[in-house]
């Protein structure tokens, strides 16, 4: 008994603190995280475009929305390299693709004032149907993805595709709203939408920042294959 006690109490403890992950997540690593921060970096520089005004001009306009495209096809691009991670990433991007592409109809349409404000609101309503179904698909994929790295992380992710939602209806039901003529109350609910919809874009970007910091981790060696 003595001896057992001696052997039990005097055994070397285990001083391993490096994580171990499965060869998946160690392999997937480098990819994973090198897209998701360039999709990071992608809509950080998105916003700032968007956000940035300048005296109107043709010339200006046209560069902002020449670079803003370019921001979402970079986006595209990530998702699309992910896809061999899941294949939700590739649908994600090929449903964020085509609202780039819809979203030039009214510009290229010259007709009255009302039939340009419907078909804005027609396109509107396209792009938030497909907005929503590449939303769903990236933040499940990235549930999925990340959450076998970080259950937190994947956790959030979840949590954050229900609160998009909540976001994409409201400014579907604002703009709807502005254009049967209820100017004033369509214009508090798109101040509304427009807040809330900042808010869940800041945790978005807190979140897909964290997701590649933990990818990056495992790639830089932070962690061996169990």
């Amino acid at each position: 008994m003595d001896e057992m006690n001696y052997t039990e109490f005097n055994a070397e403890p285990n001083t391993e603190k490096t994580p171990r992950y499965s060869e998946a997540i160690v392999s997937r690593a480098p990819l994973m995280a090198k897209w998701l921060m360039t999709m990071f970096w992608a809509n950080i520089a998105h916003i700032i475009i968007n956000f940035i005004k300048i005296e109107y001009s043709v010339v200006y306009t046209t560069i902002q929305n020449i670079l803003i495209a370019i921001c979402s096809l970079v986006i595209c691009l990530s998702l699309f390299k992910m896809r061999g991670e899941d294949e939700r990433y590739g649908r994600a991007a090929l449903f964020q693709l085509i609202p780039l592409v819809i979203n030039l109809v009214p510009t290229l349409v010259m007709d009255s004032y009302n039939t340009l404000v419907w078909l804005s609101v027609l396109v509107s309503l396209i792009a938030a149907v497909l907005t929503l179904l590449a939303t769903y698909n990236e933040f499940h994929a990235h549930s999925c993805i990340v959450g076998g790295l970080d259950c937190e992380l994947g956790d959030r992710w979840q949590k954050l595709w229900v609160w998009q939602v909540i976001g994409i209806t409201g400014t579907v039901l604002s703009l709807f709203i502005a254009a049967l003529g209820a100017a004033g109350l369509g214009a508090v609910l798109v101040l509304i939408v427009a807040i809330y919809v900042l808010v869940i874009q800041i945790i978005y970007l807190v979140t897909l920042y964290r997701s590649a910091k933990a990818y990056r981790a495992v790639a830089e060696g932070e962690g061996n294959a169990a």
